[in-house]
């Protein structure tokens, strides 16, 4: 049974705080003082951090995305499917999958499942990098006078699905992100979930996110962009051609069967966790009286959070989620990755933006006297790491302007050290996390 303060992971996220969880609490339950408080998770994120600091009080977990209310909702509050309701579960998923098997969707499983087998690293590049029917509709390759065989599939497909609510992660996603195949047994997931009681329905769809983590083909894991197997100059990388076929290999049902048992399993946390989508400015101009300690982990690079997750926000709500576009030489062509149409933003993201996003929070929370811990890590944790919007310095600054003490301390790489925050004015070391805590009293 997996059980709190195991290490539970429900999808590939991006500065997971996992390892810190337990230091994160440590120092919020100072900060509170005692007094149990209710704590706010102002950017819930996976919710790992949530799951953890329910343990010891009651939280409000907070997010922008619906992703993160939902995984958040599922960790803390998960919802018991007995054997029997799993069983059924995936019964009326095979149900619902072969529905969306055998339409258009049909040939181009068909065609990738041989291409697999057969080794075709041509076609199997092709389906790769430009196998999204939605995108295939969006460029207009439906109206060439000449098209192979591939991209006749695709034009049937196009044609075939179009406003199918029932294959939207196999029209946008299939191909590129997962096999077709694949693609259409997690929108028959999704759809047997969407089916269930709101108690229930959390859960379940977390159940699907973690399966469509695990399965996605991707450059590190998440969703920002899909391998890509040729090089600028038409090179074909052998391994990203291996990567995608071992991730096409497995079961989508047998992955999901194993996470719903997962999350079934899972015991819920002490005390109650409540799981908001809502905007963290909002929130904190509002904040119940019962809060007297904030944790909050914003972004810090120009790169935003939600086209790491775009996919997962898709199956979350159920949604047709469009392609953002850029013209380029007078054609629009779909985003690379095959990013939502509305895809949030943060302020925490924009250079001109960061400070003021910053200071509001520090602003409201101190006019309440209520506690902020902050995190902040100098380098992001990314496969190219990028310059942070903010210096660690203009954070400490900030927030000194409207706290009477802050504390930062140095936790995991570099030992758990503390400094006082004249101390912290070199560079930190590589990937070390900073809890900067803040208070009045």
């Amino acid at each position: 049974m997996v059980t709190l303060g195991t290490g539970f992971k429900p999808i590939q996220y991006l500065g997971n705080k996992s390892r810190l969880s337990e230091e994160i609490a440590a120092r919020v339950t100072r900060l509170d003082g005692g007094r149990r408080s209710v704590v706010c998770d102002l950017f819930a994120g996976s919710g790992v951090v949530s799951r953890r600091l329910g343990r010891d009080q009651s939280v409000l977990a907070v997010d922008i995305q619906e992703y993160s209310r939902v995984l958040t909702a599922a960790q803390c509050s998960p919802h018991r499917f007995a054997r029997s309701q799993q069983e059924e579960f995936l019964f009326e998923a095979r149900k619902f999958a072969d529905s969306i098997m055998n339409t258009e969707l049909q040939s181009l499983i068909a065609l990738e499942r041989d291409a697999l087998a057969r080794g075709d690293a041509n076609l199997i590049t092709e389906i790769v990098e430009n196998g999204s029917v939605a995108a295939w509709a969006i460029i207009g390759g439906h109206k060439r006078a000449v098209q192979s065989d591939f991209e006749l599939l695709l034009t049937r497909a196009a044609k075939g699905l179009e406003g199918n609510r029932s294959a939207t992660i196999s029209r946008y996603y299939g191909g590129v992100y997962f096999g077709y195949e694949q693609a259409a047994v997690i929108d028959a997931l999704a759809a047997v979930a969407y089916g269930l009681e709101p108690e229930a329905r959390d859960t379940a769809l977390a159940a699907v996110m973690s399966t469509a983590s695990e399965l996605v083909a991707s450059v590190g894991g998440h969703f920002a962009q899909p391998i890509r197997i040729t090089t600028r100059n038409g090179q074909r990388k052998q391994g990203a051609l291996t990567a995608v076929a071992k991730k096409r290999r497995p079961s989508a049902m047998h992955v999901f069967a194993k996470w719903l048992k997962a999350w079934s399993d899972l015991q819920p946390t002490r005390n109650p966790v409540a799981a908001l989508r809502a905007d963290f400015r909002d929130v904190v101009a509002d904040l119940p009286r019962s809060v007297g300690v904030v944790y909050a982990d914003p972004p810090y690079t120009r790169d935003h959070y939600s086209r790491f997750y775009h996919v997962l926000e898709t199956i979350a709500r159920g949604d047709d989620p469009g392609i953002s576009t850029a013209t380029s030489r007078g054609a629009k062509a779909p985003s690379r990755g095959l990013y939502r149409t509305e895809r949030h933003q943060s302020p925490f993201s924009v250079v001109s933006e960061a400070p003021g996003a910053l200071s509001g929070i520090a602003e409201a929370l101190a006019m309440r006297d209520v506690s902020l811990l902050l995190s902040y890590s100098p380098v992001p944790n990314t496969e190219k790491p990028r310059d942070r919007v903010m210096t660690l310095e203009t954070v400490l600054a900030i927030l000194e302007a409207n706290f009477r003490h802050v504390q930062a301390h140095v936790a995991e790489s570099v030992g758990h050290a503390r400094f006082n925050v004249a101390r912290l004015n070199t560079p930190m070391t590589l990937g070390a996390e900073v809890l900067i805590s803040c208070t009045n009293s």
